[in-house]
């Protein structure tokens, strides 16, 4: 996308007005047209965008072609119709299969186009980290910007900008399941910069045991400082939930809670007595 000024400065200036709702309002206002759904696509920066099971009510998911939808903002560029608001009416629309969605269309730039998208996802704080990952990338590869002008206009700090993206080195099996919902964030943080043999390990022990970030840390830590620490303190550690760890010629035995390490510590006692 060629750019006739500094991108950089227009972020600047515009990062904190509000286009996406002037154009939401002006919606509302006009007559729609209705196009088929087979000439419109997503915009390029949200081409890997998907909505999420929870964000869709069962009302929606009832949704026929009888029904009529509100109008959704595109913008006309080559042969196609780009989506600009509205992404989760279009994701239903085909899901269920309708011939034509209702839209208006405007005139928006590459810009604007910029500014819509990172209005909407600064917004919506409850988006999955999967979707913020694919269009901070997207944008990255789209636009003459650097991730320090990104953070500036998704309202977030480098380093976010920074360990979000590293969410795309996970495998594809990790990504569908954080697509899906069946891990965290937090879980799937986890497991970046680990050979696709261990994601799948520690992905199979998350889903089977319902391990905690703390207890993927924890068994993460094992499998790197294996050399000081054995598997059969792994094995204790999966048996219990009772973190160990070896410091020199000390092990220090790491509990939840101060109950918890004083029941431990009575149960030894009892032992030596016997």
């Amino acid at each position: 996308m060629k750019q006739k000024t500094r991108l950089s400065d227009w972020i600047e200036k515009y990062k904190d007005s509000n286009l996406l709702q002037e154009l939401e309002e002006n919606i509302k206002k006009e007559y729609s047209i209705n196009i088929p759904l087979d000439q419109i696509e997503m915009n390029p920066i949200c081409s890997k965008y998907f909505v999420r099971k929870s964000q869709i009510s069962p009302l929606e998911i009832q949704m026929n072609k009888k029904e009529v939808m509100d109008p959704i903002l595109v913008r006309k560029k080559s042969e196609k119709y780009q989506v600009l608001t509205g992404f989760k009416r279009y994701y239903l629309a085909k899901k269920n299969h309708f011939d034509s969605i209702p839209v208006i269309i405007r005139d928006v730039s590459d810009e604007n186009m910029l500014l819509l998208v990172a209005q909407r996802f600064r917004t919506y704080n409850d988006e999955n980290i999967l979707n913020k990952a694919y269009i901070y990338d997207a944008i990255l590869k789209l636009y003459p910007i650097s991730r320090k002008d990104l953070s500036q206009l998704m309202d977030a700090s480098v380093s976010q900008i920074t360990n979000t993206l590293r969410i795309l080195k996970l495998n594809d099996n990790v990504k569908k399941a954080l697509k899906e919902e069946k891990i965290t964030y937090g879980q799937a943080r986890m497991l970046v910069g680990l050979k696709d043999e261990k994601q799948e390990e520690y992905l199979r022990q998350i889903l089977e045991k319902n391990l905690s970030v703390r207890d993927v840390e924890h068994l993460i830590s094992l499998y790197k400082g294996r050399k000081s620490q054995d598997k059969r303190v792994e094995n204790f550690y999966m048996k219990t939930g009772i973190a160990i760890h070896k410091i020199g010629s000390k092990v220090v035995f790491e509990f939840k809670t101060k109950e918890e390490a004083e029941e431990y510590y009575k149960k030894i006692l009892y032992k030596k007595r016997k």
